[in-house]
């Protein structure tokens, strides 16, 4: 198993929070990060977020 810390583009989260209301999506003059990790199991990517609102 295999793990990245990353942090989500911000026009990304838009764009999905666009698509799905339950992405959590902070817009204005104090943008919040996106972040959490990454990992792989069987050859499956999966993104679990570590910041909250």
């Amino acid at each position: 198993m295999k793990f990245l810390l990353c942090k989500v583009d911000n026009d990304y989260v838009e764009l999905l929070n666009k698509l799905d209301s339950k992405v959590q999506y902070h817009h204005g003059n104090h943008d919040k990060p996106y972040l959490g990790v990454l990992f792989s199991i069987n050859e499956v990517d999966y993104f679990v977020p570590l910041s909250f609102s």
